[in-house]
């Protein structure tokens, strides 16, 4: 049964009979299915113009206006991927749900099969890649890094990696004739699906597994490696608010009978003690240097008062007989 010989009888008129060829039914299926999902295909037109435009900015910006970093790059790989989707994938599906059981030509299946699975394969390795980034850079920052010349390298790889990746489909995929029960008639459709040419084999459906196995693992260590990525952010901001309230205790400083302002402030003075410390240097009253003031005998035998600043601080009394003044050394 030819798609263009069908003759069928789909009703009667007023004593006149109505036929209609297989291609017309066919159009009159695909013409329904057009109407069904017209809210799917005008969503994906928005999508596919701010897309564009969208796309378009990002690489404008990221091209001339961002320092050279490996974010740069990771950003152009993943725009200039949404930007092939919007000129070849979201296209050629917008013309499979317009001619989805009169699909026209194989070529143009060919070509939007081959690029709905470059741009998704592709997506998934450079999201995996940026997860690998984010990774290194939080949990592992005194560690290897990826470097921008490295980050080229990659991008090119993701590339090529989803360019294999996706061949075989153009291969394998094609105009395919397929029969429907429409009002109690089998009409013979055209859909772009496998190609007629691998009817009975099973290569077609190992493709599909695999490609769907190559993203799902990518994913799936996506998802590891920001689970790594945030249980680090969670611990360490626990950490961080833990240490801004610890309290330095001094136990050999509290005395029994102790007024509380007088115990406060002790804590007070230990604990700037201890943060000016561990920054390496202090802003403490201690630590400033003191005039050292020191009383001796003159010449005339008078008691003359001096001051000098010094680094070091203790109490000393001098002892002199009894027919001589009392020096006391303060420092």
């Amino acid at each position: 049964m030819g798609s263009n010989v069908n003759i069928t009888t789909s009703r009667i008129d007023t004593g006149d009979i109505k036929i209609y060829s297989n291609d017309e039914l066919a159009e009159q299926m695909n013409d329904e299915f057009r109407k069904a999902v017209l809210p799917v295909t005008v969503f994906v037109g928005v999508e596919a113009v701010v897309g564009f435009f969208g796309n378009l900015l990002v690489i404008y910006v990221f091209l001339f206006h961002y320092h050279v970093c490996n974010f740069r790059y990771f950003v152009l790989c993943m725009a200039f991927i949404d930007f092939t989707s919007t000129l070849t994938t979201m296209p050629g599906e917008i013309v499979t749900q317009l001619y989805w059981y009169i699909y026209p030509y194989r070529i143009v299946c060919k070509i939007k099969s081959f690029f709905n699975i470059f741009t998704v394969t592709a997506e998934a390795l450079c999201l995996l890649t940026i997860a690998l980034d984010r990774y290194r850079k939080v949990c592992a920052p005194f560690g290897w890094q990826i470097r921008p010349n490295i980050a080229v390298i990659l991008c090119g790889v993701i590339y090529v990696l989803a360019f294999i990746l996706a061949l075989p489909v153009a291969i394998f995929w094609g105009i395919h004739h397929s029969e429907y029960q429409y009002k109690n008639y089998t009409v013979t459709t055209t859909i772009c699906e496998k190609d007629e040419q691998f009817n009975g084999t099973s290569h077609p459906l190992r493709y599909s597994v695999a490609v769907e196995v190559v993203t799902s693992i990518c994913l799936i260590l996506m998802f590891i490696l920001y689970l790594f990525v945030a249980r680090k952010l969670v611990l360490g901001k626990h950490n961080v608010y833990s240490k801004s309230n610890i309290k330095v205790m001094a136990s050999s400083s509290y005395v029994p009978g102790e007024s509380s302002e007088v115990k406060d402030k002790n804590e007070y003075e230990l604990s700037s003690r201890q943060e000016t410390s561990d920054a390496g240097y202090s802003s403490g009253i201690d630590n400033k240097p003191q005039k050292h003031k020191y009383n001796y005998i003159s010449s005339d035998g008078g008691l003359t008062t001096d001051e000098e600043e010094d680094s070091t601080s203790r109490n000393t009394t001098l002892m002199v007989p009894n027919d001589l003044p009392v020096m006391s050394l303060q420092f």
